[in-house]
């Protein structure tokens, strides 16, 4: 053991169980060898890690979801999935994935929860038209992920913010572009119960599985 650090779990004074790290160095004085060791709580490295692998799990499950998706976009069975996997991992309101139409269009795919109609409400273009200026539209013209932190203060997201505050729940707007192969087919659109609710954090791991 020494010189190797072993991980065990202990029991604290409540009697809960916690994670903890022994280390053990050996030390030599007057002729004589000693063992020195150390034991650590290293429950917050424990929550950091687990954190860590949801989260590469999440971006995993959307990221082999999407990719089934290039190449097969009428395919609703596997976009209800991204949409699906993309609120319930992440604590969403709402999502929906468009396609790209070459005359300016955003065409809705699938949304998730079914029951909240806001994507079958709106209309959306990625063109330079007024309905082309909101996030979806100018993720797919850029390529880049767009955000609205508070759609009730951002005067690109003002087509659609009656019907979206009129459905309740949306206080903040992300738009993710997919791209497979340097070429943005589709968006995939979030909404979030919370001003500021998209975080570098969040925006780093959705754009890792948009782009396929």
């Amino acid at each position: 053991m020494v010189g190797n650090p072993i991980e065990l779990t202990a029991i604290d004074k409540s009697g809960a169980r916690i994670p903890i790290e022994i280390s053990v160095s050996s030390l030599k004085r007057q002729g004589k060898y000693w063992a020195i060791g150390a034991i650590r709580d290293i429950t917050k490295r424990k929550r950091a890690e687990e954190k860590i692998s949801h989260q590469l799990k999440t971006i995993s499950t959307l990221y082999h979801s999407a990719e089934r998706l290039v190449g097969k976009l009428d395919s609703t069975v596997l976009a209800k999935e991204v949409v699906q996997v993309a609120v319930d991992s992440f604590d969403l309101t709402l999502a929906w994935l468009g396609r790209k139409e070459k005359d300016g269009r955003v065409i809705l795919l699938a949304h998730y929860p079914e029951n909240i109609t806001y994507p079958q409400e709106i209309t959306v273009r990625w063109d330079e038209t007024t309905e082309g200026q909101g996030p979806t539209g100018r993720a797919i013209r850029t390529g880049l992920p767009q955000v609205v932190f508070d759609i009730e203060k951002d005067p690109g997201f003002a087509p659609w913010k009656k019907v979206a505050l009129k459905t309740g729940g949306i206080k903040s707007a992300a738009a993710f572009p997919l791209v497979s192969k340097g070429d943005t087919f589709g968006s995939l659109n979030l909404y979030a119960s919370k001003e500021g609710f998209f975080t570098e954090e969040k925006i780093n791991e959705l754009t890792a599985f948009t782009h396929l």
